[in-house]
């Protein structure tokens, strides 16, 4: 996830329904968040900040796929394996903005329905919707966010 201020937010994702294996069940490597950061440009600590200050989308493509080749070698050399979060309704995860992580394949016809939800000061925004063209807007509430999803 991007926010304005990078590491100023967590995430919490909370199952609605058991999560079977198959169903696109979250996975995630412990440990993870310690990982150096890795700079698109040598210089941009995510690719929506690269892409504002003009890198070009074939090299933050290249760039991408070797952050995820670099994701996996640090986390074979420090003994890191990859676990998965098949949670039962009710279970919650919160975790480190920096945590490795993200979604199986899905395999099966069967749902994950749960609630995901993403907490920041009031001086950060996220800007996870700017490349769906979707706008974030802050309440009249002190640092309350929305993601307005008609653009989607």
């Amino acid at each position: 996830m991007v926010y304005t201020l990078p590491r100023q937010f967590a995430a919490s994702w909370i199952a609605l329904e058991d999560v079977t294996i198959g169903a696109g069940e979250l996975f995630y490597y412990p440990g993870s968040h310690r990982f150096p950061d890795f700079l698109y440009g040598g210089k941009y600590k995510n690719v929506p900040e690269a892409r504002r200050m003009g890198a070009g989308e074939e090299d933050l493509d290249r760039q991408v796929r070797r952050h995820v080749l670099q994701i996996e070698e640090r986390a074979q050399l420090q003994g890191i394996k990859k676990d998965v979060f098949a949670a039962k309704a009710g279970d919650a995860l919160i975790w480190h903005p920096e945590l490795v992580h993200g979604g199986n394949p899905i395999s099966r016809k069967v749902t994950r329905k749960s609630v995901v939800t993403h907490y920041c000061p009031n001086y950060a925004a996220p800007i996870f919707g700017e490349h769906r063209g979707a706008q974030v807007q802050m309440a009249e509430h002190k640092g309350h966010f929305w993601i307005n999803t008609k653009r989607f």
